[in-house]
């Protein structure tokens, strides 16, 4: 049996606007991440296992794959700017930046939503646990 719930109830429960949910959702459903039903028992639910579905699967969708550090390149401005052609690698910042990005993602890539669910359930209170199944 499937366990679905409701977009516009978890939109409520996390106190997210229903239309940025509903934005997220669609697009985590589109990459098949999670599975819409229609109708009276409609809902939301995962379309595998929880152990099968990425932190970083969520976030590259969400964020559609753009990574964080955008290089302005600031070497070639300003009065002291030298051309293009003087800089053949990246700049330490950047490369730091790159490395950086490259750790978390690989981070994340490591990260299931089982991962997160245990985590969820070795670090709550009782009560808000019983309350948020509830």
């Amino acid at each position: 049996m499937r366990r679905s719930s409701p977009a516009c109830a978890l939109a409520e429960y996390h106190e997210i606007k229903p239309s940025y949910y509903s934005k997220a959702m669609q697009k985590l459903v589109v990459a098949e991440l999670v599975r819409s039903f229609e109708g009276r028992a409609g809902g939301l639910a995962l379309p595998k296992p929880a152990e099968d579905i990425t932190v970083l699967q969520i976030v590259l969708t969400l964020e559609e794959d753009q990574r964080f550090f955008r290089c302005t390149e600031l070497r070639q401005k300003g009065p002291c700017a030298a051309p293009a052609s003087q800089y053949q690698k990246p700049c330490n910042i950047a490369r730091l930046m790159h490395q950086a990005d490259a750790e978390w993602r690989r981070v994340l890539a490591k990260t299931t939503l089982s991962d997160l669910r245990q985590s969820v359930l070795d670090n709550t209170v009782p009560s808000v646990t019983e309350a948020t199944e509830a």
